[in-house]
């Protein structure tokens, strides 16, 4: 068991609620969800009990349901028999696994709740995609939603826990870490990148200490997705393994603005809707959407038409648009980390900066203008996001020229006055020019 933040959320909501919700734990498949709550209950309740709904231990108490059955203490002693566990009051937890798929258990809930002996926390993938015509969604929920590990996680996982102090408080400071300790912290962070921050994969490399395993876990996850893909709208197979496999194809773009002409010819937007809809609800990618003023209440403007979409987890884009030779894999990962090999970096920094943003619970927007020297060239600032000072924007620079930012110097001339802070993420260490601050890309978490 990997030590994970949002436990903190789930201890919270324990303190808060004190069994008058449900939690309810959203996210992409393989995250962590289903051990994350199962370690929670281990270590902060006499006894609980997994009712997993995609397996067939569970048709006894999903029948139950089916049939109306609202005799709540019966139902109890079915989940004390068939899980082998004695449920205490107010100290047992009943865990309503991959929920999405028996609905049913979630309009139960509402009763659940009102009973009041046990805790409940659900967990599951694709929610309001899976649900069924007449269910009641119970008001008695908590959600929180449950994204890869991030970078801080990763440092634990390896047993380090010096690196994150140290560059938080570089940033806190705005003060350059060094030669030396930038190289190390950023080579570290690359293999983070590659690796990804799926459980399954972190495990694989930990335990084999070889990229060839990690690889092999984040393939399996792929092709898991795509799969998914297949089913997220009935009878819209082609199209949704299309529209996720496009994701890499899209981000490789200069202008990563996502255009549906690129998917079939002849493609409209109303083709693809529903699609895009399920694919952000899935969490299996992050949707960023274009804004089309700034201004602190900007999602006032959002243009829901425009929009670039990244894959919910870097090391796992890695795979799906690098098709490495595996006799050569290892060779390949040590030259991207090193920064020696000849690929669009660009695109898995942008979706790095993306997934951590996401993480910290942003909204991702970007902006799209054109200046007022030019009415064709189109310019974009990669993600806008709030502060406490205003709003904040993030350009995301990969190569070696992060001082040159046409498109940031554009905005900055149009529409400084209402930006409080600017960031520009890039590969070297901490610098602060006037009213930028470029960051490395490891400090993107702090923001």
């Amino acid at each position: 068991m990997f030590k994970r933040k949002i436990t903190e959320q789930i201890h919270q909501w324990k303190v808060d609620y004190d069994g008058r919700s449900c939690l309810l734990i959203k996210g992409a498949r393989r995250v962590g969800k289903t051990t994350v709550a199962t370690e929670f209950a281990k270590n902060n309740y006499r006894s609980y009990a997994l009712i997993d709904f995609s397996h067939p231990s569970s048709n006894n108490i999903k029948g139950m349901i089916q049939d109306g059955f609202d005799d709540l203490d019966e139902l109890f002693r079915e989940i004390s028999r068939k899980y082998n566990v004695t449920l205490h009051d107010r100290n047992s937890v009943i865990i309503l696994d991959e929920v999405q798929l028996f609905p049913l258990a979630r309009q139960l809930v509402k009763h659940l709740v009102a009973d009041g002996r046990y805790d409940y926390i659900e967990t599951g993938s694709l929610i309001s995609l899976n649900n069924e015509s007449g269910i009641l969604n119970p008001s008695e929920e908590h959600p929180i939603e449950m994204y890869p590990m991030d970078f801080e996680e990763f440092c634990w996982v390896t047993g380090n826990d010096s690196t994150i102090p140290l560059i938080k408080g570089c940033f806190d400071s705005r003060t350059p870490l060094g030669r030396y300790a930038h190289e190390s912290v950023s080579k570290l962070y690359r293999t983070y990148m590659l690796i990804g921050g799926m459980p399954a994969s972190i495990s694989a490399f930990v335990q084999k200490n070889n990229y060839a395993a990690s690889e092999n876990a984040k393939k399996d996850i792929i092709s898991l997705y795509e799969n998914d893909s297949e089913k997220l709208v009935k009878g819209r197979n082609v199209r949704g393994r299309r529209l996720f496999n496009s994701i890499p194809i899209s981000l490789s773009n200069r202008n990563k603005v996502f255009k549906i002409a690129n998917l079939e010819s002849g493609g409209k937007y109303r083709d693809y809707s529903d699609l895009i809809d399920a694919m952000n609800d899935s969490m299996m990618c992050n949707m960023c959407f274009n804004i089309t003023d700034i201004d602190r209440a900007y999602d006032m403007y959002v243009d829901d038409m425009q929009f670039k979409m990244y894959l919910c987890d870097t090391g796992l884009l890695f795979t799906q648009s690098f098709n490495a030779d595996k006799d050569k894999e290892n060779e390949i990962y040590d030259c991207m980390i090193r920064g020696d090999i000849s690929i669009n970096e660009g695109m898995y920094f942008e979706n790095m900066v993306a997934q951590e943003l996401r993480a910290k619970g942003y909204k991702l927007r970007c902006f799209t203008f054109y200046p007022k020297s030019s009415s064709t060239n189109l310019h974009e600032i990669d993600f806008i996001i709030p502060s406490s000072k205003g709003i904040s924007v993030v350009e995301v620079k990969s190569g070696k020229t992060s001082s040159k930012h046409a498109s940031l110097d554009h905005f900055i001339e149009e529409h400084g006055n209402r930006v409080k802070e600017i960031f520009v993420i890039h590969s070297k260490d901490l610098r602060v020019d006037g009213d930028i601050t470029y960051l490395p890309i490891y400090m993107t978490m702090f923001l």
